[in-house]
């Protein structure tokens, strides 16, 4: 009899435990918390409970309970591979990486075969710096599982850095074909072809994507780049949205390893023109992105003003403190709803997505005080052109020096100075680019 009782015990705890499983499947996480709780209730040791309910605790951005959860399911089940795979992910995602390499190289220790943990080991060695190892982790995941998308993905990414583009471009096609059919892998293996000299295969893989997303924004803008032909007038606020919303997390360490120098070059022109420390301007930041020119215009602003397409880069320049106002916007209808409210706009790389600089242009005229600055930039296109401007393979435009100048004519500014600087390097060049300074003309 008691046999049967523990026996129904069980049962009736699976039969808890899969209830709660299919609500946290379909996204109702605070459900299945509670269910969750109860099987605890039944047995605060269930091991599946456990690490289940971290899981589901972590979805919910309570990274301590999901760590003590799980951890109290090792206790109980300490080769409970699963469940330290997951704890290693969780630490990863907080930046803990030491104890995510340990969680990973116990699964290994354990089952030598589990390729999810070589591949995240491996991620966790490329952040660490150790990118030898890391490499070796990736082709033991491959070794394990030649169709790991993700293992292939990130052994690619290796290969890029590296600048073997042909390796990259094996690698990245492989994860496609193994199920990775992410806008990044498909980036990825455009970027990868496009370095290693097959300018036609890059645009043949954007039009495979294109095939399967045919409005996706990116994938129309890299090929019309790529193409040189029928190139848009300005960068869709599709494109714009989604290339920066998926940059914004790493995008101040990406530009910190090409020795960015944009938003430094704007500082110091409008420190130039203002020749005051202690100026108190309204300041509109035009396409502020994570807010990198903020703190270094915020001195001379009574009021600082950030607009940019992307929330995801909104949110990050919030978090620098440097902002009276941030809104979300495309640039030019923003410009046009604010006439005449700002002494001084800004904007440091966010005008390299417009070719047709006319109507951003006299926009930002209208949207100035009478003898305001307009202090931007642009890069440099060294050769004359019948449009004044081109749209580079790399997806931005690139302007010559009279075609802003006469553009700034035309927008009823006076053009202050006009003079070449280095924004940074890419792909090992530099990129050269026009720091602009501009001004309203002050009234009679």
């Amino acid at each position: 009899m008691a046999d049967r009782d523990e026996s129904s015990d069980q049962e009736g705890q699976n039969s808890i435990l899969e209830q709660a499983m299919r609500l946290h499947r379909s996204g109702q996480l605070e459900p299945a918390i509670a269910v969750y709780r109860q099987v605890l209730e039944y047995n605060p040791d269930h091991p599946d409970a456990l690490h289940y309910l971290g899981l589901a605790s972590h979805a919910s951005g309570n990274f301590e309970q999901a760590i003590a959860h799980i951890s109290k399911a090792l206790t109980v089940a300490p080769e409970y591979v699963e469940a330290l795979n997951n704890l290693g992910v969780i630490y990863q995602s907080m930046g803990k990486l030491e104890e995510a390499g340990r969680c990973y190289s116990r699964v290994i220790e354990i089952r030598p075969e589990h390729s999810d943990s070589h591949n995240n080991l491996g991620v966790v060695l490329k952040s660490q710096g150790r990118m030898r190892d890391a490499a070796s982790a990736f082709e033991e995941a491959l070794a394990l599982d030649p169709n790991h998308a993700r293992a292939h993905h990130n052994l690619g990414n290796l290969y890029r850095r590296a600048r073997h583009f042909e390796e990259a471009t094996f690698h990245f096609r492989a994860a496609i074909d193994a199920g990775l059919q992410t806008m990044e892998a498909r980036q990825a293996l455009v970027n990868a072809l496009f370095k290693s000299g097959q300018r036609e295969e890059a645009v043949r893989a954007l039009n495979e994507w294109l095939e399967v997303e045919p409005n996706h924004p990116i994938a129309l803008h890299m090929r019309a780049a790529l193409q040189a032909s029928d190139a848009p007038s300005r960068a869709s606020d599709g494109y714009v949205k989604a290339v920066f919303d998926d940059m914004a997390g790493s995008f101040d360490e990406h530009l910190g390893g090409l020795g960015y120098r944009a938003p430094g070059l704007v500082s110091d022109a409008l420190h130039a023109a203002v020749k005051s420390a202690t100026a108190q301007l309204l300041v509109l930041d035009a396409g502020c992105g994570t807010g990198l020119c903020g703190p270094l215009i915020k001195p001379l602003a009574a009021h600082l003003t950030g607009v940019d397409l992307s929330p995801k880069m909104l949110h990050r320049a919030q978090l620098t403190g440097a902002y009276d106002a941030l809104y979300e916007a495309e640039l030019t209808a923003f410009l046009q709803a604010h006439a005449g409210a700002f002494d001084a706009i800004i904007s440091a790389d966010t005008l390299c997505y417009f070719g047709d600089l006319v109507e951003v242009s006299t926009a930002a005229s209208a949207a100035l005080k009478p003898g305001g600055h307009f202090v931007f930039t642009v890069e440099h296109l060294d050769t004359d052109n019948e449009a004044g401007f081109t749209l580079n393979p790399n997806g931005r435009y690139a302007h010559t020096r009279q075609h802003v100048s006469e553009i700034l004519n035309q927008a009823g500014l006076r053009s202050r100075s006009l003079e070449i600087e280095i924004l940074r390097r890419e792909s090992g060049a530099d990129v050269e680019g026009l720091i602009v300074h501009a001004s309203r003309p002050a009234a009679a």
